[in-house]
C-alpha cells in the first residue's frame, strides 16, 4: 500500500496533467471556495485562496502547511503544479476548439471517469459538467489554464477522491503506452491527406 505522501503527490501530478491535457461556455456564479481530499478513507479540506496564495507569493496557510507536512509533500512541487500553465495560443488552440475537444466521444468517456474522482459533495452526477465549465472558464479570458485556474473556476465545492484518480491515471498511463506508437504513425499521414 502506498503512503499517503505519494498518494497526494501523485495526485498533483495526475491532476496536473489531467486538467492541463483536456481542454461548454458556462460561465460559474459560484466558485468552489473548499477542496476536499479523500484519501483511503480519511478527508481533508484546503481552501482555495489558500492555494492561490501559495502560487503567487509562496506562502502557506496553516492548515496548507499541516496537510503538506503530514504528507510529507515538497511544498514546491505543489506549488509547481498548481502554477503549472499551458498556453494554448502556441498551438493554435482557442476556446471554441477547446469545447469541441471536450464535447467529443473519447473525451466525454475519460471525462465521466474523471468525475468519479472530482466531483462536487452532492455526488458524480453534473461533475463532468462542472469539469468541462472550469475548463472552459480557466481558457476563456486568455487562451492560457493552470491547476489554479481550474480550481478557482470550479463551480461548486470539489471533492478529490485521490484513491479514484490515481486508478484512472494508471489506466490512461497503460493506454497511452500502448497508443503512442500508433498513434506516431498515423497523425502524420492523416496531416498530409487534408
Amino acid at each position: 500500500m502506498r503512503s499517503l505522501s505519494s498518494k497526494i503527490s501523485l495526485s498533483g501530478i495526475i491532476c496536473s496533467l489531467c486538467v492541463g491535457g483536456f481542454f461548454a461556455l458556462i460561465p460559474s456564479a459560484k466558485a468552489a471556495e473548499q477542496i476536499s481530499f479523500r484519501v483511503s478513507g480519511a478527508e481533508r479540506s484546503v481552501a482555495v485562496a489558500d492555494l492561490r496564495k501559495l502560487v503567487n507569493t509562496g506562502e502557506q496557510s496553516d492548515t496548507l502547511r499541516g496537510l503538506l507536512g503530514t504528507a510529507g509533500v515538497d511544498v514546491n512541487v505543489v506549488r509547481g503544479y498548481l502554477g503549472m500553465s499551458i498556453d494554448l495560443k502556441r498551438f493554435d488552440i482557442n476556446v471554441v476548439l477547446v469545447d469541441k475537444f471536450l464535447n467529443s466521444y473519447l473525451i466525454d468517456l475519460l471525462l465521466l471517469d474523471l468525475g468519479k474522482a472530482v466531483r462536487s459533495p452532492g455526488g458524480e452526477s453534473g461533475s463532468v459538467e462542472a469539469i468541462k465549465s472550469a475548463i472552459i472558464g480557466a481558457v476563456a479570458d486568455d487562451n492560457k489554464i493552470s491547476v489554479i485556474e481550474f480550481l478557482e473556476k470550479y463551480p461548486t465545492e470539489m471533492i478529490v477522491e485521490v484513491d479514484r484518480l490515481m486508478q484512472i491515471q494508471q489506466r490512461v498511463s497503460k493506454d497511452y503506452a500502448n497508443l503512442a506508437e500508433p498513434f506516431a504513425k498515423i497523425l502524420p499521414r492523416l496531416q498530409m491527406s487534408r
